[in-house]
């Protein structure tokens, strides 16, 4: 399985966006903002409509779990990290696909993210400070 769309991987969008939101906590001009955006939903879309388009509860089209949904959830986590909000009715099967992934990995998903998810609250909260 070949988890890419031309030379970029298909996360590559979703990392940038981290790493650009969240890391260096840059602010993008709207047209930058807006463009990096539909990037990142036009990768959603494929996990949405290619990759789980199957219903199947994993990446690899059966009930067990592979390295493939391990890199996936570890890319679309980054993006729980961020500002981008994950539309459940836009994609269903993807929201329910994280939810089976970090449930199949319970509870060693949750403990090593935990720092994580500290640190990305913390973000949040000074990001929403400094705009008021």
């Amino acid at each position: 399985m070949n988890l890419c769309h031309g030379n970029i991987s298909i996360f590559d969008v979703a990392v940038l966006w981290f790493r650009l939101k969240v890391l260096r906590q840059l602010s993008l001009n709207d047209i930058e903002e807006r463009n990096l955006y539909n990037e990142v939903e036009e990768i959603l879309e494929q996990m949405e409509n290619i990759w789980l388009r199957n219903n199947s509860a994993f990446i690899n089209e059966n009930d067990a779990i592979t390295i493939a949904d391990l890199l996936a959830i570890s890319e679309l986590e980054q993006l729980t990290f961020t500002d981008f909000q994950l539309d459940v009715y836009k994609y269903p099967r993807l929201v329910a696909y994280i939810e089976r992934v970090r449930a199949q990995l319970y509870p060693y998903f949750q403990i090593n993210h935990i720092k994580a998810f500290e640190k990305s609250q913390e973000i949040k909260n000074q990001t929403l400070s400094s705009k008021l």
